[in-house]
């Protein structure tokens, strides 16, 4: 579990990297990644609640990386 905690924030390295070296947000849709950020955090909140550090860490990464897609598809 600890892996798919690290590789799937990983996964999105390449897009986090597209989109802040090209500045275009062209083929982005931004109410799909608001969206999986707020599934992160309720996930990451369930975890919480559940002393469930795996669900925590991984949900808690994954909306700081989909987040930081977030910020570049309003900037650009």
């Amino acid at each position: 579990m600890y892996g798919v905690g690290v590789a799937a924030p990983l996964a999105l390295v390449p897009q986090i990297t597209q989109l802040y070296t090209t500045k275009s947000s062209a083929g982005l849709a931004l109410p799909t990644w608001l969206l999986f950020v707020v599934v992160n955090l309720l996930w990451a909140t369930y975890g919480v609640v559940h002393k469930d550090k795996h669900i925590i860490y991984a949900n808690a990464f994954m909306a700081l990386f989909n987040g930081a897609v977030v910020v570049g598809v309003l900037m650009y």
